[in-house]
Parts: C-alpha cells; sequence; structure tokens
C-alpha cells in the first residue's frame, strides 16, 4: 500500500500512474488526484493555452523521425496494458475500480455526472473496468436512425421488461433481447447481437438484472421459475 500524497489516503499500486522516473515506478498523486488536478488546471484557458505551447515546443525538439519513433512506443505501451487488462476476471476489474474510486463514483465523459459503478457497463480494457460513458449516455449514441425508426412503428417507448416509463430517475438503456454473450450458442450463433431486431429499450434496473439470461428467461424467472434464476 502507497499514501498519496495529495489526498493522504493509503491505496495499492494499482491506484497510481506508472512513472519510469520515480524510483518506486508509480507517481506520488494516486490517479483520482491526478485526474482531478488536471481538470481544474486545464479549466482556466489561460492555462490551457500556456500547456499548448509548452507541448507545440516540446515536439518542435524532435526530429519526425524521434516523433514517430515515440508515438509507436507509446502505441506498444497501450497494447500491452490493453493485453494485460482483458485478461482480468470481473471479480479482479471491480476490485480495480475499488481501489481507483475509494468513493464509488465515476464521473461520465458526456454528461459529467459522478455515478455509481454500475452505470457504467464493463470494458476489461481500461484501468478501472468500465466504460468511460455511463450506459445511458452510451445508449443515446447507439440510437440510430433506424432503430428509433423501428421502435416508433413498435410505438416501444417504455421498458419492454416491466413496462415501466423513463424519466431522470429511470434512465433508458438498450437492452440486448439476446444478449452478447450468448450469441456463442448455435441457436443463435449467426445472428447480429447487434441487430435493430435484437435491441429494445429496457430501465436500468431491469437491464443490470437481467445479466446473461434472454428476455424469456428473465421474465420466467420473474414468474417464479427456479430452472431460470
Amino acid at each position: 500500500m502507497t499514501r498519496c500524497t495529495q489526498c493522504g489516503e493509503m491505496k495499492p499500486p494499482e491506484a497510481f500512474s506508472r512513472d519510469k522516473r520515480q524510483r518506486s515506478g508509480r507517481r506520488s498523486a494516486c490517479k483520482s488526484c491526478a485526474a482531478a488536478y488536471r481538470q481544474q488546471r486545464m479549466s482556466d484557458p489561460a492555462k490551457r493555452e500556456a500547456k499548448n505551447e509548452r507541448d507545440r515546443q516540446r515536439r518542435a525538439a524532435f526530429t519526425p523521425a524521434q516523433l514517430d519513433a515515440k508515438r509507436e512506443a507509446q502505441r506498444e505501451c497501450v497494447r500491452r496494458l490493453v493485453a494485460e487488462y482483458s485478461t482480468r476476471s470481473d471479480a479482479e476489474c471491480d476490485a480495480a475500480f475499488a481501489a481507483m474510486r475509494p468513493d464509488g463514483l465515476k464521473t461520465c465523459r458526456v454528461c459529467r455526472r459522478a455515478l455509481p459503478r454500475d452505470a457504467f457497463a464493463r470494458q476489461r480494457a481500461r484501468a478501472d473496468g468500465r466504460c468511460q460513458q455511463c450506459r445511458t449516455c452510451d445508449a443515446v449514441d447507439h440510437c440510430t436512425p433506424e432503430l428509433l425508426e423501428r421502435w416508433a412503428d413498435l410505438d416501444d417507448w417504455r421498458c419492454y421488461l416491466c413496462g415501466c416509463d423513463f424519466d431522470d430517475a429511470t434512465p433508458m438503456h438498450i437492452e440486448h433481447v439476446i444478449p452478447r454473450a450468448r450469441h456463442s450458442d448455435p441457436r443463435w450463433a449467426d445472428a447480429d447481437a447487434d441487430d435493430v431486431h435484437n435491441l429494445r429499450p429496457a430501465c436500468a434496473s431491469c437491464n443490470l438484472s437481467k445479466g446473461t439470461r434472454t428476455a424469456w428467461e428473465f421474465w420466467r424467472a420473474a414468474e417464479g421459475d427456479p430452472t431460470c434464476r
């Protein structure tokens, strides 16, 4: 465990960014404190322009070949970290999230709301194991004209699992009738998981509790069928 020099909390090494210049191989401030500092610093236009100018001067000191080599080294580092993160289990991802975000909240990069862990879809390739934008914003991004047209034809503007209306307290998620995880089943192997016929609007509660069950298994479990729990 290492103590963050900013917040003073004891955190595991994974909560600190790598830094080869440091004796410990990690930065002295945790990732959460570093992110808060960067956000505060970049909110000032003068400081943002000063940083951009420093970056331009730093890049001008390198030859094109040196810049290409530097970028390739950065890409290789990202590829290595993604490969390392992608092998983690769900429990390891949740532990990484808890270590990086002790308050249990993450800020969506789109709506800028601080939301709990389950408001973000799982993405093992990221350091904290969760997507950068919340499920609601992700749903809006994936609402293609074709999908909206199909829902309009079906007059389908409620949660198709429980029938509730959507509002600020009950955000809409795009739900897969047959989950992506089940498309390895021979019955659905040839189907497109993201086809508009497999996507329906659902409330956050139903989407998260449905898990990897199909819609029919979810309804049967709600009716008390023990084989569909």
